[in-house]
C-alpha cells in the first residue's frame, strides 16, 4: 500500500484531512510497536496509540516532516508506558502504605468528618464503661481486633473478652437511646456490632 504524503503546512494549519491521513498512514504501526512492547495487551495498546494521536492533534502546531516520523511516535508511546507504569507504581505503593496504617482515607470529605463523629461517639462510650470494659470495646471498635487478638492483647480468656463486649453494647445501646444519638440508634448495629 502506497502511503500517502502528508501536507505538514495544512497539518499545522488544522486540517482534519491531513490528521487523518497521519493516522491512517501511522496508526497500524504504533498499534503493531504497541502490542509487542506491552506483551499483547490489546486495551493498553488501543488506549495508548489514542493518546498518541490526541497529543499529536493537540501539539499540531509544533509537527515537522521528517523521515523519522515513526520513530517520534515510538518514543512517544515509550513515555506515555512510563507515565502509566509509573503512576500505577505510585497507586501500589500507596495501597500497601494505606492498608499497613489501617488508614480509613475518605474519598469524600464528608464521609471523612462522619468517620470522625463516629471515633468521637466511641470515645464517649468508653467513657461511661468501666476502664477494663472501655479498654476491651475500643481495642474491639475502634482498633478492629478480634476477640481472641484482644484476649491475647491483654493476657485474658475469649469468654472474659465477650462478655466484657457484651456489657458495652447494653451500655452503649442505653446511651445512644436516651442521648441526643437518637437517630443513631438506627444504625447501632453498624457501628457498633461486628
Amino acid at each position: 500500500m502506497k502511503s500517502e504524503e502528508i501536507d505538514f503546512t495544512l497539518l499545522r494549519e488544522d486540517s482534519h484531512e491531513e490528521f487523518e491521513k497521519l493516522y491512517r498512514q501511522y496508526s497500524g504501526r504504533v498499534y503493531g510497536f504497541l502490542m509487542r512492547l506491552t506483551q499483547g495487551n490489546v486495551a493498553l495498546s488501543e488506549e495508548i496509540v489514542q493518546r498518541v494521536f490526541v497529543r499529536l492533534w493537540e501539539h499540531r502546531g509544533d509537527l515537522f516532516s521528517t523521515e523519522q516520523f515513526f520513530s517520534l511516535l515510538c518514543l512517544m508511546s515509550r513515555r506515555i508506558i512510563m507515565h502509566i507504569n509509573a503512576h500505577q507504581t505510585v497507586m501500589l505503593v500507596y495501597e500497601e502504605y494505606v492498608k499497613k496504617t489501617h488508614t480509613a482515607i475518605a474519598a469524600d470529605p464528608h464521609e471523612q468528618i462522619d468517620m470522625d463523629n463516629v471515633d468521637k461517639l466511641l470515645d464517649e462510650i468508653a467513657e461511661r464503661l468501666p476502664p477494663r470494659c472501655a479498654q476491651i470495646f475500643l481495642l474491639s471498635r475502634k482498633n478492629e481486633l478480634t476477640n481472641k487478638e484482644i484476649a491475647q492483647k491483654l493476657g485474658i480468656s475469649p469468654s472474659t473478652v465477650s462478655s466484657q463486649l457484651e456489657i458495652a453494647l447494653k451500655i452503649a445501646k442505653d446511651y445512644l437511646a436516651k442521648s441526643h444519638y437518637k437517630l443513631l440508634t438506627l444504625s447501632l448495629p453498624i457501628i457498633l456490632l461486628v
